[in-house]
């Protein structure tokens, strides 16, 4: 059934949109690929964020001729049965995601891709975008490498840490020390005190004992 012209105006206004914004937009050819893998392959395009449209290419060249970033793009190339592959978020995922399809349906093949800029690149240039990291695979490795980081700094301080706690405990430990000492020099003096106190105390009575003896053998030597 032929679209009518509202409703292309329709879709090319709706190609003009994830064209604008899309990082990377792969054209694949799928001749021989069936309902059902398509219905797969856009399950799985889902999951990485790349949404897939099959429309005919006359509308995908007026979209691009459309705008004023894309409008210097190649599409001599945009030829035959092709399906478009746009991702807003990531240059890599609908290279890979297609990349992974084809390794058990080879009925679909690269035909090329759009970039943001308005460049057109080869089938092999996409292959090769295919080989990178993704932008979820190059997050992953940042937060890998930041958190073997992260462990040998935590590890370190947990060092430091256990360092400050055995030089509290030995701050502690010699305070005690000194208090205990400067306690046993007070008691000590204070036993000292006391004893000169006892022997001053033994001298007076002595002196006293021999001064009443003395007064004593002086009354007795006394005559009428």
């Amino acid at each position: 059934m032929a679209l009518t012209k509202a409703k292309k105006n329709e879709v090319v206004a709706e190609l003009s949109e994830l064209l604008a914004s899309s990082k990377m937009t792969v054209v694949a050819a799928y001749p021989g690929t069936t309902v059902k893998a398509m219905q797969a392959l856009r399950k799985s395009a889902k999951g990485n964020g790349t949404q897939l449209k099959v429309v005919k290419n006359r509308l995908v060249v007026k979209a691009i001729q459309a705008s004023d970033a894309l409008k210097a793009a190649d599409t001599s190339s945009l030829q035959g049965q092709l399906l478009y592959a746009f991702n807003n978020d990531d240059e890599v995922a609908p290279a890979q995601i297609l990349a992974d399809f084809m390794k058990t349906n080879p009925t679909l093949e690269f035909v090329g891709a759009i970039s943001a800029d308005g460049k057109f690149l080869s089938k092999d240039e996409v292959k090769s975008l295919a080989t990178l990291p993704s932008k979820n695979e190059l997050v992953a490795q940042v937060v890998a490498t930041a958190g073997g980081e992260r462990a040998t700094l935590e590890e370190g301080t947990s060092d430091r840490g256990q360092l400050s706690v055995t030089a509290t405990t030995a701050i502690t430990v010699r305070k005690q020390n000194e208090l205990n000492l400067s306690a046993g020099r007070s008691n000590i003096g204070r036993i000292a005190d006391l004893g000169a106190s006892e022997e001053a105390i033994k001298d007076r009575h002595s002196r006293r004992q021999g001064h009443r003896t003395s007064q004593g053998g002086k009354r007795s030597g006394r005559t009428d």
